[in-house]
């Protein structure tokens, strides 16, 4: 009887979580490394790379690098 009693409130407890979240509609936000950044957008830069090294990085390493240190310096001037 206490068995079969305890059983049933846990099934209605279980029920009513499951289905408590049935009519939410939440809207997600994207993850920061998703989302459009205004930030680094508006800032313009003219970076310069010299390499010394004997390991030359092919030319989209050397763009990718210019991109991040361009956002990078963006973000610090904004704060």
């Amino acid at each position: 009887m206490l068995k079969g009693l305890f059983i049933a409130i846990a099934c209605t407890c279980v029920a009513f979580l499951i289905f408590s979240n049935v009519g939410d509609k939440t809207v997600y936000e994207l993850p920061s490394y998703l989302q459009y950044d205004e930030i680094s957008k508006a800032h313009e830069t003219n970076i310069e790379v010299y390499q010394h090294s004997i390991h030359h990085p092919d030319s989209m390493e050397v763009v990718k690098l210019k991109n991040d240190y361009s956002n990078l310096w963006a973000h610090l001037n904004h704060l």
